[in-house]
């Protein structure tokens, strides 16, 4: 099942993505559901995004480019 991000989550996931690659992850909150994007994809990037959320005992699910990820909880 999906989960949305509160804010403050959202902040935190940023600041350790760009202490880590200098770089910005972005958050889009939209009325229907919520998504976050990278500007570059890597390995070493998707898996710090994987890691981070398995950390917390969720889990990111990529889109086939793997520049967009939406979070899950993981199933029951």
């Amino acid at each position: 099942m999906k989960r949305d991000l509160k804010f403050s989550e959202a902040r935190a996931l940023k600041a350790a993505f760009d202490a880590k690659f200098h770089e910005n992850v972005h958050y889009h909150d939209m009325c229907e559901f919520q998504y976050m994007s990278l500007d570059t994809v890597s390995d070493d990037r998707v898996a710090f995004i994987e890691g981070y959320f398995a950390g917390q005992g969720l889990r990111a699910v990529f889109n086939a480019a793997r520049n967009e990820f939406t979070v899950e909880e993981p199933d029951a």
